[in-house]
Protein backbone atom coordinates (compact mmCIF):
# COMPACT_ATOMS: atom_id res chain seq x y z
CA UNK A 1 0.00 0.00 0.00
CA UNK A 2 2.83 2.35 1.05
CA UNK A 3 4.46 1.15 -2.32
CA UNK A 4 1.07 2.43 -4.30
CA UNK A 5 1.12 6.16 -2.58
CA UNK A 6 4.57 6.87 -2.91
CA UNK A 7 4.11 5.88 -6.69
CA UNK A 8 0.77 8.26 -6.85
CA UNK A 9 2.66 11.03 -5.04
CA UNK A 10 5.65 10.81 -7.91
CA UNK A 11 3.64 10.60 -10.53
CA UNK A 12 1.50 13.71 -9.43
CA UNK A 13 4.38 15.87 -8.88
CA UNK A 14 7.00 14.60 -11.65
CA UNK A 15 5.88 12.10 -14.03
CA UNK A 16 9.16 12.07 -15.75
CA UNK A 17 11.30 11.06 -12.43
CA UNK A 18 8.61 8.18 -11.79
CA UNK A 19 9.68 6.88 -15.72
CA UNK A 20 13.23 6.98 -15.08
CA UNK A 21 13.41 5.34 -12.07
CA UNK A 22 10.42 2.57 -13.38
CA UNK A 23 13.20 2.44 -16.66
CA UNK A 24 16.17 1.75 -14.39
CA UNK A 25 14.16 -0.67 -11.73
CA UNK A 26 12.84 -2.72 -15.41
CA UNK A 27 16.68 -3.10 -16.55
CA UNK A 28 17.69 -3.97 -13.34
CA UNK A 29 14.69 -6.34 -12.15
CA UNK A 30 15.50 -8.11 -16.12
CA UNK A 31 19.30 -8.56 -15.74
CA UNK A 32 18.23 -10.15 -12.11
CA UNK A 33 16.03 -12.61 -13.71
CA UNK A 34 18.79 -13.36 -16.16
CA UNK A 35 21.42 -13.53 -13.49
CA UNK A 36 19.34 -15.95 -11.38
CA UNK A 37 18.88 -18.07 -14.34
CA UNK A 38 22.89 -18.33 -14.89
CA UNK A 39 23.90 -19.01 -11.24
CA UNK A 40 20.61 -22.27 -11.55
CA UNK A 41 22.28 -23.43 -14.81
CA UNK A 42 26.00 -22.89 -12.52
CA UNK A 43 25.19 -24.72 -9.16
CA UNK A 44 23.81 -27.67 -11.55
CA UNK A 45 27.59 -28.52 -12.12
CA UNK A 46 28.26 -27.35 -8.51
CA UNK A 47 29.59 -23.64 -9.07
CA UNK A 48 28.54 -21.64 -5.80
CA UNK A 49 30.25 -18.53 -6.12
CA UNK A 50 28.07 -15.94 -8.88
CA UNK A 51 29.90 -12.86 -7.84
CA UNK A 52 32.05 -12.25 -11.23
CA UNK A 53 28.75 -13.20 -13.18
CA UNK A 54 26.94 -10.55 -11.62
CA UNK A 55 29.73 -7.91 -11.67
CA UNK A 56 30.12 -8.72 -15.55
CA UNK A 57 26.33 -8.17 -15.92
CA UNK A 58 25.94 -5.28 -14.34
CA UNK A 59 29.32 -4.03 -16.31
CA UNK A 60 27.66 -4.88 -19.52
CA UNK A 61 24.39 -2.71 -18.40
CA UNK A 62 26.31 0.46 -17.68
CA UNK A 63 27.95 -0.14 -20.98
CA UNK A 64 24.53 -0.13 -22.51
CA UNK A 65 23.19 2.66 -20.97
CA UNK A 66 26.38 4.62 -21.58
CA UNK A 67 26.77 3.44 -24.62
CA UNK A 68 23.09 4.70 -25.61
CA UNK A 69 23.34 7.82 -23.70
CA UNK A 70 26.63 8.74 -25.91
CA UNK A 71 25.29 7.78 -29.20
CA UNK A 72 24.00 11.32 -30.88
CA UNK A 73 21.76 9.28 -33.01
CA UNK A 74 19.60 8.10 -29.86
CA UNK A 75 16.68 10.86 -29.89
CA UNK A 76 16.27 10.43 -33.60
CA UNK A 77 15.71 6.46 -33.01
CA UNK A 78 12.99 7.28 -30.37
CA UNK A 79 11.32 9.74 -32.22
CA UNK A 80 10.76 7.12 -35.10
CA UNK A 81 8.44 5.26 -32.67
CA UNK A 82 5.54 7.02 -30.59
CA UNK A 83 7.27 6.25 -27.01
CA UNK A 84 4.61 8.50 -24.99
CA UNK A 85 5.29 12.09 -23.05
CA UNK A 86 6.91 10.23 -20.28
CA UNK A 87 9.49 7.90 -22.10
CA UNK A 88 10.33 10.96 -24.67
CA UNK A 89 11.05 13.23 -21.73
CA UNK A 90 13.28 10.11 -20.40
CA UNK A 91 14.92 10.01 -23.57
CA UNK A 92 15.40 13.61 -23.21
CA UNK A 93 17.45 13.24 -20.26
CA UNK A 94 19.86 10.42 -21.24
CA UNK A 95 20.53 12.39 -24.40
CA UNK A 96 21.41 15.40 -21.97
CA UNK A 97 24.07 13.34 -20.52
CA UNK A 98 25.58 12.75 -24.01
CA UNK A 99 28.99 14.87 -23.41
CA UNK A 100 29.69 12.86 -20.33
CA UNK A 101 28.59 9.97 -21.55
CA UNK A 102 31.01 10.17 -24.66
CA UNK A 103 33.87 10.23 -22.02
CA UNK A 104 32.59 7.27 -20.15
CA UNK A 105 32.20 4.53 -23.45
CA UNK A 106 36.12 3.35 -23.41
CA UNK A 107 36.72 2.91 -19.81
CA UNK A 108 33.03 1.43 -19.42
CA UNK A 109 34.25 -0.84 -22.67
CA UNK A 110 37.24 -1.64 -20.97
CA UNK A 111 35.50 -2.95 -17.61
CA UNK A 112 32.82 -5.10 -19.07
CA UNK A 113 35.74 -6.29 -21.56
CA UNK A 114 37.71 -7.38 -18.23
CA UNK A 115 34.98 -8.55 -16.73
CA UNK A 116 34.16 -10.95 -19.92
CA UNK A 117 37.68 -11.87 -20.16
CA UNK A 118 37.43 -12.45 -16.21
CA UNK A 119 34.45 -14.36 -16.37
CA UNK A 120 35.59 -16.67 -19.44
CA UNK A 121 38.95 -17.43 -18.17
CA UNK A 122 37.43 -18.83 -14.68
CA UNK A 123 34.36 -20.58 -16.79
CA UNK A 124 36.91 -22.01 -19.35
CA UNK A 125 39.94 -22.85 -17.06
CA UNK A 126 40.64 -26.29 -17.46
CA UNK A 127 39.77 -27.71 -14.01
CA UNK A 128 36.17 -26.09 -13.94
CA UNK A 129 35.68 -26.69 -17.75
CA UNK A 130 35.41 -30.24 -17.34
CA UNK A 131 32.85 -29.64 -15.09
CA UNK A 132 31.19 -26.96 -17.02
CA UNK A 133 27.27 -26.24 -17.86
CA UNK A 134 27.19 -26.09 -21.72
CA UNK A 135 23.63 -24.64 -21.33
CA UNK A 136 24.84 -21.81 -18.97
CA UNK A 137 27.32 -20.98 -21.58
CA UNK A 138 24.60 -20.66 -24.11
CA UNK A 139 22.48 -18.80 -21.73
CA UNK A 140 25.12 -16.30 -20.97
CA UNK A 141 26.00 -15.74 -24.44
CA UNK A 142 22.19 -15.45 -25.25
CA UNK A 143 22.58 -12.31 -22.87
CA UNK A 144 25.37 -11.02 -24.52
CA UNK A 145 23.53 -11.07 -27.74
CA UNK A 146 20.74 -9.15 -26.30
CA UNK A 147 23.46 -6.28 -25.16
CA UNK A 148 25.05 -6.14 -28.01
CA UNK A 149 21.51 -5.86 -30.19
CA UNK A 150 21.15 -3.15 -27.40
CA UNK A 151 24.26 -1.62 -28.88
CA UNK A 152 23.30 -1.55 -32.01
CA UNK A 153 19.71 -0.38 -31.95
CA UNK A 154 18.60 0.74 -28.56
CA UNK A 155 14.86 0.41 -28.92
CA UNK A 156 14.50 -2.77 -30.30
CA UNK A 157 17.38 -4.34 -27.79
CA UNK A 158 15.51 -3.04 -24.92
CA UNK A 159 12.16 -4.48 -27.03
CA UNK A 160 13.98 -8.02 -27.20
Amino acid sequence: MIFVLLTALVAMINPLVLAIAGGLWNAEHTLMQRYGITRIYGRKVGQTDGRGELVMLFSWLMLAFVWVAADPRTPEKAAAVSLGENNEQAVDVLSSLQPAARWLVVPTVMVAASMLLRWTRREFGSARARSANPAKWLYVGSTATLFLAILADPLAGLMG
